[in-house]
């Protein structure tokens, strides 16, 4: 019976808000999302990789968010 409890927590451990929004910012790219878009959805994932306290993943988001918005100013 213990190892269900286990199983479940380590489930629920590998889920994040920061997976979460990088899965909504990739279902943008698929559907060919602006730029402006993707630079909304990039600031979103970086600001919940943020509040999961993961630096280096919020470091990369939002080097991703610069990368989209600066080339949302030339679209």
């Amino acid at each position: 019976m213990r190892w269900h409890i286990l199983i479940l927590a380590l489930a629920l451990a590998s889920c994040s808000a920061g997976k979460e929004a990088e899965e909504k910012y990739h279902m943008v790219e698929k559907a060919k999302g602006g730029k402006r878009e993707l630079c909304t959805a990039a600031g979103e994932v970086a600001a919940a990789y943020l509040a999961d306290r993961n630096q280096v993943e919020y470091e990369r988001w939002k080097l991703y968010r610069d990368t989209n918005c600066m080339a949302a100013r030339y679209e």
